[in-house]
């Protein structure tokens, strides 16, 4: 991880590590004592393989470090994804000179969220977050703003239906999705269990209380600000779309830690640049490609 983005968050460490500890080190017999407040720490890296882009010569892999920090409301989450071009050929607008193809990129992503259980059943969650994206300096311009709104429906049986909105609201891009799906089994220390929904969905199987099995489908869209010595979009914008299925295998060596090993298969990308102004530059369909990421939650 390189140092720029170690300064960026490292505030936010000083203050969820403590939380961390706190949330990591409770044995078995804490569990028969009041609960401490739901606090959790999510750290992952992830590795994608080579892939080329569309209509040009340029090929592309990267490395990506990210921790997801959550306490009773508070939400924080950082990204910092370390782009490596095996080929360089995106082809800058005439009169223009530098790099085009852009460089690492970070996202921080500070947000709260609120569940309120009416206790007939009905239940609502919301959540609101200001993810800042950029490849060099931060900017209220480099800023997407992330509400989303879910009502619930718990059955008899426990399962639970769902349905929503949200939205994703940048100068450049502006996406609005639904948010709908159903959980069943969430809770179960063994045997089946799923969320079948968008934008995220799983499906898990436990061995047992220490071995599971899940597949995973995400969709992602990412909005960055491009540095001034981008050839292609100075000051420009680049926006990342994505969808993909995964496999991970969860071990849980403690009540409140699970390690996470997976491999994810990225064959729905897409990339497209926008100039200072927001208008579109060009549009890249990006070829698929292996990512294997490993990841440790701990917390509640």
């Amino acid at each position: 991880m390189t140092p720029p983005f170690v300064l960026r968050v490292w505030a936010s460490f000083v203050v969820v590590v403590p939380a961390l500890c706190v949330a990591a080190e409770q044995s078995e017999d804490d569990a028969r004592e009041a609960p401490s407040p739901p606090m959790s720490v999510l750290v992952s890296v992830e590795r994608t393989g080579d892939a080329g882009i569309t209509g040009t010569n340029s090929a592309t892999s990267s490395t990506e470090f990210a921790i997801t920090a959550k306490w009773l409301v508070l939400v924080f989450d950082a990204d910092y994804r370390d782009m490596g071009w095996s080929r360089r050929s995106l082809v800058a607008p005439a009169g223009l000179s530098g790099s085009t193809e852009w460089g690492s990129l970070t996202r921080i992503a500070p947000g709260i969220q609120y569940y309120h259980d009416f206790g007939n059943r009905w239940a609502v969650w919301g959540k609101f977050s200001a993810i800042a994206g950029f490849e060099d300096d931060f900017s209220l311009r480099s800023v997407t703003w992330n509400p989303q709104f879910v009502a619930l429906r718990t059955l008899k049986d426990g399962t639970v239906l769902y349905c929503g909105a949200g939205s994703l609201y940048h100068r450049a891009s502006k996406t609005y999705f639904p948010i709908v799906g159903v959980a069943w089994n969430t809770d179960a220390r063994t045997a089946f269990s799923a969320v079948l929904a968008f934008p995220e969905a799983y499906a898990r199987y436990r061995f047992n209380e220490r071995v599971a099995l899940r597949a995973d489908y995400e969709w992602d869209t990412r909005c960055f600000e491009l540095a001034g010595d981008n050839a292609g979009a100075p000051d420009g914008y680049l926006r990342i779309r994505d969808h993909y299925p995964a496999i991970n295998v969860e071990y849980t060596p403690a009540r409140k830690a699970t390690v996470t090993a997976g491999v994810r298969w990225l064959g729905g990308r897409d990339v497209t640049l926008y100039d200072r102004d927001a208008r579109m530059v060009s549009a890249h369909d990006v070829e698929a490609a292996w990512a294997f990421s490993l990841s440790l939650l701990l917390g509640s």
